[in-house]
């Protein structure tokens, strides 16, 4: 793996989901132009890495873990996930912090409505919560993290994944909030890939990262029906 060829496999993965998220968010904006985009870099997502795997490194099964190390990451991931969420709450419900995400609930609002989001606000979270953030951990931590790390010192492999992890983050929360709080929120973001890079390789479990990333996203869709349901 030390010889892979991080320009056109690995490179293409960090910045395709950059350049959809640009292009559903800001370009498009809403109705069928988006909704494909959004389809098309999931897919993307979804296929990319298979591609990598069997055609570019002419691999015959999926690598990933066994069930003892999934089962063993479990108790890292539950840990990770309710301390992230518990201090977003914190942060949310406690502190002035709320009061800032709280000043972006029309920009919220607006865009739970065009998505439909708003009419089906159970059933998208339930989706995003874990269905989502399954195969955000296929994609950056298992593939794009797993291949860097593979091919690079392990620093910079935790490092770029979680910036590129967070890039597209970045993209969202500029439909929501100032420059400054696109910043430091997608900043979190990118803290949270970092997090979850070593929590990947220290188990090489995506069943650990997955548990976690569940009840991060889960304490998200709390906030999010604060401000579309609950803030005036």
């Amino acid at each position: 793996m030390k010889n892979i060829n991080l320009y056109y496999t690995v490179l293409p993965a960090c910045i395709a989901p950059l350049l959809g998220a640009f292009l559903y968010f800001n370009i498009f904006d809403d109705g069928w132009p988006a909704q494909t985009c959004w389809v098309l870099t999931k897919l993307f997502e979804v296929f990319w890495p298979i591609l990598i795997l069997f055609w570019v490194e002419k691999c015959n099964k999926m690598p990933f873990a066994s069930l003892k190390n999934h089962l063993k990451g479990l108790p890292l991931g539950l840990i990770t996930g309710i301390s992230i969420a518990g201090l977003m709450l914190i942060l949310y419900f406690l502190t002035p912090f709320g009061n800032i995400i709280n000043n972006g609930s029309a920009n919220v609002i607006a865009r739970a409505e065009a998505m439909g989001v708003k009419q089906h606000f159970l059933l998208y979270a339930i989706v995003i919560s874990i269905f989502h953030s399954l195969l955000e951990e296929y994609y950056w931590r298992w593939f794009v993290f797993g291949r860097l790390s593979k091919a690079i010192s392990l620093k910079w492999a935790t490092i770029i994944s979680a910036l590129a992890f967070g890039g597209y983050h970045y993209i969202l929360l500029s439909r929501f909030y100032s420059p400054l709080w696109v910043i430091i929120l997608g900043t979190g973001v990118s803290a949270g890939g970092l997090i979850w890079a070593w929590q990947y390789h220290k188990h090489k479990s995506i069943a650990s990262v997955w548990l976690s990333h569940c009840l991060v996203d889960a304490a998200i869709f709390i906030v999010a029906y604060q401000l579309i349901f609950k803030v005036n």
